[in-house]
């Protein structure tokens, strides 16, 4: 059985990935990151895997990380 979308989790998505984006553009990379781990955990928990909310997901924590490497330097 697929699992189903849930009000609350989409909303819980949708605030993690608008605060990750905002911490992104302040820089703050670990709270940005953070925000996109959540983001990622709640889309595995609700959609599953092989959704495409999972890719979107994965690929947020990546850019932050990529993102961190770059300021590191």
């Amino acid at each position: 059985m697929k699992k189903k979308y849930y009000a609350d989790e989409v909303t819980r998505i949708l605030q993690n990935l608008n605060i990750g984006a905002a911490l992104k553009a302040k820089k703050d990379y670990d709270c940005a990151l953070k925000m996109y781990k959540r983001e990622l955990s709640i889309c595995k928990k609700t959609v599953g895997k092989g959704h495409a909310s999972i890719a979107s997901a994965q690929r947020n924590v990546g850019l932050i990380m990529q993102e961190k490497g770059a300021t590191a330097r």
